[in-house]
């Protein structure tokens, strides 16, 4: 079963999956994909945007992570928008790296693929905690199931982020990423509706924007992201105080 439809340049596929379920494919059109290559090819050629071509693309695509690529796109926009508030110009290594990211996906023809009725999905809930020195833990509860896991930050990660007092928003916001990798990998998010629940609010903002100023920061809300989209997650993030986050007893009790 497979029909096909576009709507406002985003192409949308329903089809069946192995399991007979309904599915919705969603990808930006390949006339507009074919168009938004041209213009980022040209301004990484010349290194150089002029302001307003810089402020369509960035409006373009941002169409593209609303309609079909979801959040996990976000985080690539953060140097355009940079360059477009800027008044446009010359680019910096950081947004031609951007920007050819950009066009390798297009050239992919990435997409989404979600359940038609995420609300028949089961619900799971998830809470993550982190500790300034590096160690990350988690809880799963589905019906019947509870599961947690405790790990450690590989030091090879934490010496990439940049140096500053304390790194525990990044230990937070890997947590949650240590928690979507483990329990995926388990076979326990796959199409599921999450609810989970962190303890910290820089981490949580960070994430539920999809995107954050600090660079090291963004590209771990850009993992998180890609992670959900890959399992085909439907996830809402909720803060929790510290004294009620659930995971929180077993990072205390447990060595490594």
């Amino acid at each position: 079963y497979k029909r096909q439809l576009e709507i406002l340049g985003v192409s949308i596929t329903v089809h069946r999956d192995s399991n007979v379920r309904l599915r919705l494919k969603l990808e930006v059109s390949l006339c507009k994909a074919n168009l938004w290559i041209s213009g980022i090819s040209q301004a990484i050629e010349n290194k150089y945007f002029p302001h307003k071509d810089i402020q369509k693309m960035v409006g373009r695509l941002q169409f593209c992570c609303a309609s079909s690529w979801g959040p996990p796109a976000r985080a690539r926009l953060r140097s355009l928008y940079i360059l477009a508030n800027s008044g446009g110009g010359s680019i910096s290594p950081a947004t031609s790296q951007d920007l050819e990211w950009w066009k390798a996906q297009l050239l992919a023809r990435r997409h989404a693929d979600i359940p038609a009725n995420v609300s028949l999905s089961p619900l799971a809930i998830m809470y993550s905690d982190a500790e300034g020195n590096g160690r990350l833990g988690g809880a799963f509860f589905s019906g019947t199931e509870r599961l947690w896991f405790s790990d450690i930050t590989p030091k090879d990660v934490t010496l990439s982020f940049h140096p500053r007092s304390t790194q525990i928003i990044l230990f937070e916001a890997l947590a949650v990423a240590a928690c979507l990798e483990t329990f995926s990998l388990h076979q326990k998010l796959r199409d599921r509706r999450v609810i989970m629940f962190i303890d910290n609010m820089s981490a949580l903002g960070a994430i539920r924007r999809g995107y954050s100023p600090i660079l090291d920061l963004n590209r771990v809300t850009e993992l998180i992201w890609e992670l959900v989209t890959q399992h085909g997650i439907a996830i809402a993030f909720y803060w929790e105080p510290s004294a009620l986050n659930y995971d929180d007893p077993p990072l205390s009790l447990i060595h490594i």
